[in-house]
Formats: C-alpha cells, sequence, structure tokens
C-alpha cells in the first residue's frame, strides 16, 4: 500500500481534511462519479470514511499543531489500509490520487479561476475585438463556441450547487458536520468547496479544448485580450490574469 509520506505544508492538511469532510457527507455522494469515484461497495466505502472522519474529529482536542498533523498522517494511511482491504489496491490507488488531485485543484494559481470568469466574457461583441487583436476569425469562432458551452455549464452548475446552499431536508450527520465545520469558519461552507473543485474539473475539459484550438502565438494574443478586459470590466488584480509562461512556448 502507498503511504502520503514526506514534508507535507499545512494547507495541504487542510485540504485532506476538507476532501475527508466532504466525502463524508450524504448530499455529496450524488457527486461522487463525477468526481471520478468509483467503488464496488460504496456503502463499505461511506462506512470507512466516516469512521475515518470521526477519529480525525477527536484530534481537535490536540491543542499542539504539530502533534495533531503527526497524527493526521496515520490516521488517513490507516484509512487506505482500510481501503485496500475492501476494495483492492488499484481502488485504493485510485482513492489516494484522487485526495491529491484534489489538493491540487484546490491549490491551483489565481489565473485558472480569472480566466473561469474571462471565457464566459468572450460573446458577439467582443469577436471584433480579438479578430483586432490578431486571432484568425475561424478559431474566434470555435473561442464563441466554447465560451457558450463553458456559459451553460457554469449556469447548470451554479443552479444545482444553490439547490444543495438551500436544501432543508439535509441528513442529520450532514446537518451536524457542515454546522461543525462552519462553527470554526462561519463564512464557509464545505459546499463552496464541492462548488470550486467541481467547477475546475469542468472548466478543464473547456480550457483543454481551447490550448488544443489556440497556436503559442495565439495564446499570447489571448493574454493581451483578457489582460484588457480584466482591467477595464472586473475589479480583479491584472496580476491574476497573467497566463503562465508555458503557454506561450512552442
Amino acid at each position: 500500500m502507498n503511504k502520503f509520506q514526506g514534508d507535507i505544508d499545512i494547507s495541504t492538511y487542510m485540504y485532506w481534511e476538507i476532501g475527508l469532510l466532504l466525502l463524508s457527507l450524504d448530499c455529496v455522494f450524488p457527486f461522487w462519479k463525477r468526481m471520478s469515484l468509483r467503488f464496488h461497495n460504496c456503502e463499505a466505502m461511506m462506512q470507512i470514511i466516516r469512521a475515518t472522519e470521526r477519529q480525525r474529529q477527536r484530534l481537535d482536542d490536540w491543542d499542539d499543531l504539530s502533534t495533531y498533523l503527526e497524527k493526521l498522517t496515520p490516521l488517513f494511511n490507516m484509512m487506505f489500509g482500510k481501503v485496500t482491504e475492501s476494495e483492492g489496491q488499484e481502488r485504493c490507488l485510485h482513492f489516494q490520487t484522487w485526495f491529491q488531485d484534489f489538493v491540487e485543484n484546490m491549490m491551483l494559481p489565481a489565473w485558472w479561476e480569472t480566466w473561469q470568469t474571462l471565457v464566459v466574457r468572450i460573446d458577439d461583441d467582443q469577436i471584433p475585438v480579438i479578430k483586432k487583436i490578431g486571432i484568425s476569425e475561424k478559431k474566434v469562432v470555435q473561442l464563441l463556441e466554447f465560451s457558450d458551452q463553458w456559459g451553460k455549464i457554469t449556469s447548470a452548475h451554479e443552479d444545482e450547487m444553490e439547490e444543495l446552499y438551500t436544501c432543508e431536508e439535509l441528513s442529520d450527520w450532514d446537518t451536524e458536520h457542515i454546522r461543525r465545520y462552519q462553527d470554526g469558519t462561519p463564512d464557509i461552507s464545505p459546499i463552496d468547496y464541492l462548488s470550486s473543485y467541481l467547477s475546475i474539473i469542468y472548466f478543464r475539459s473547456i480550457w483543454n479544448e481551447i490550448i488544443r484550438l489556440l497556436s503559442p502565438e495565439d495564446m499570447k494574443l489571448l493574454n493581451q485580450w483578457g489582460q484588457i478586459i480584466t482591467a477595464t470590466q472586473t475589479s480583479i488584480p491584472l496580476e491574476y490574469a497573467e497566463l503562465p509562461e508555458e503557454y506561450f512556448q512552442k
């Protein structure tokens, strides 16, 4: 069984905790497939996850952060051992990879979120602007199609999340553990993290289509457009719209 090992920063630990809490919630269970989580026995997996979450909550009694973190890693490794027994080595590795992927997605650089906003703004009014900076008409039309797709996905996602936020029929487990989380962070719900994670997954497919469509030179031009829109139509700091240099390299 592979284990979490090595130096781990505080943010990673925090997202392990959030990922574990999310997977323990009944209201999140319907999203498991979309989160690429598939198991032979989902009921057994939920029992393992909830048992681990209960044990993790007992660690909250430790006032010493270093002691808490020292105990958290073995707790997760114990969970993976139980998953291996229940689901087999391959599914356990997939489960562990999901946690790593969740952490990486939650820690993506700021431009990633900014461009989710910018892609929605590629509309009919922006076609002449994008053509003027040098991207071909054919590619601009395709960008508009991607923007339309992303807009529809975003709208459906927001509606779906709103249903979760306003749901009045949460299970006892969900009610208790969402409230427990918000006792420490009243301005943030665990559902916020689910929303962000799913949005990233959805956007990644659109973004991959965009980078396949555009050449490195086109990406430079799109980056220029994004800088202009960010500066003139949003309150987002300009540096948050700057795409990584890797997109401009051949």
